[in-house]
């Protein structure tokens, strides 16, 4: 069976492609930069290499059984005020036009296309103080699954919620700020006892059948299964 991944370069994408691969899955990841997790380097931020990287992708495909959609960036932890449009739109490039471009070429190809699942974030549904960008982006791709869930029955979509992971994204966020921004502190509390990215990505593929059962288009919390 065939996964597309995005994102494999580090982080959660990466133990992804691991976790799938020692079930016996077909990986294939897309990244920004080379990894041995990564199969094809490409910008999320030009559709231009996202069309060409993923027509040469699918080329080679007849069925994508899992497309893991898990490339997204924080953007700046700034007060609202302070983020202009410009750097808005570059997080939405990335966080959201990015994953409706890659749908849209593959449902508009011949390839079929099994499940879906969106890397989200508990963000997206709570808003924190200096997170706008990331709030409204991951906000947005909850709404993208469900359009697409109503409008592409034969398709399974999941927008995933996976909890807070130790990654270089909570390195970022605990250099700012708890006097200036209030939702630091809980990240400052958590930082070194956050799940590993492996234990999230095995936590994702040992449970792939309970996350298929869920309403297609929905939102889901991964910390809602017990271990």
């Amino acid at each position: 069976m065939t996964v597309i991944i995005t994102g494999t370069s580090s982080g959660l994408g990466r133990s992804l492609v691991h976790s799938f691969n020692k079930k016996g899955y077909e990986t294939i990841g897309i990244s920004r930069s080379k990894t041995p997790e990564t199969d094809y380097i490409c910008d999320f931020r030009s559709d231009d290499e996202i069309t060409k990287t993923f027509k040469q992708v699918l080329l080679d495909i007849d069925k994508i059984d899992y497309l893991v959609l898990n490339a997204g960036i924080l953007g700046e932890i700034k007060k609202a005020a302070k983020i202009d449009n410009a750097d808005l739109l570059n997080v939405f490039q990335v966080n959201l036009f990015s994953n409706k471009k890659i749908l849209d070429l593959v449902v508009n190809s011949s390839v079929e296309l099994k499940r879906v699942i969106f890397i989200s974030s508990g963000a997206s549904i709570k808003a924190y103080d200096g997170w706008l960008s990331y709030c409204l982006t991951k906000g947005a791709l909850n709404n993208l699954a469900s359009c697409y869930a109503m409008e592409n029955s034969g398709t399974h979509f999941l927008s995933l919620a996976p909890g807070v992971i130790q990654t270089k994204m909570q390195d970022v966020i605990v250099k700012n700020s708890e006097q200036k921004f209030s939702s630091i502190l809980k990240f400052k509390n958590l930082y070194g006892k956050n799940p590993t990215p492996d234990i999230v990505a095995n936590k994702i593929v040992d449970n792939l059948s309970t996350l298929s059962a869920i309403e297609s288009g929905a939102y889901f919390d991964l910390r809602d299964i017990n271990d």
